[in-house]
């Protein structure tokens, strides 16, 4: 008998909400008051990223778009971007699979995703119950009244945020 993976239809669909908003912001530009601090893993096959960055971040990495990033462009598998790092513009790319979270704390929406995979499990757990390592200077954020560290790295349930 054949069973519905809500575990693999639920990672779709939030793949294509991310892919949907950051198309619309490759499209027609960030609008005010959003911002997004999106977390994925570095050891995913599809990543593309500067070996320095990738020894840098072996495991994972948080990245912020707000003030500063170019070239932004999406396709059905990921996006990629041109950010500053340490004033060294780099292009990296990354598949919405190899995506953990992504916030947008302008708003206070948030999605916790799960690997499809599952390559990075025991990774994505330890991390999670970790206090979050702070941004380096190159992604850091002017103090916006959101800090992306807010929710200390702990999973957001969405049912809190549902109307009773």
């Amino acid at each position: 008998m054949d069973r519905l993976d809500y575990q693999q239809l639920t990672r779709k669909a939030m793949n294509g909400l991310v892919q949907d908003v950051l198309g619309f912001v490759a499209e027609r530009g960030l609008p005010e008051p959003h911002w997004f601090v999106i977390k994925f893993s570095t050891r995913h096959p599809q990543i593309q990223m500067d070996d320095v960055l990738l020894r840098r971040y072996p495991t994972s990495m948080r990245i912020v778009l707000q003030e500063w990033f170019d070239d932004l462009a999406v396709d059905e598998h990921g996006f990629g971007v041109v950010l500053n790092f340490d004033d060294v513009p780099q292009h990296i790319y990354v598949p919405f699979a190899a995506i953990h979270s992504f916030h947008d704390p302008g708003v206070g929406f948030g999605l916790q995703l799960v690997d499809e995979s599952g390559m990075d499990e025991p990774v994505r757990a330890a991390e999670l119950e970790a206090e979050p390592p702070a941004l380096p200077e190159a992604e850091a954020k002017p103090d916006s009244g959101t800090a992306p560290n807010d929710r200390n790295g702990k999973v957001i349930e969405l049912d809190k945020f549902r109307p009773r």
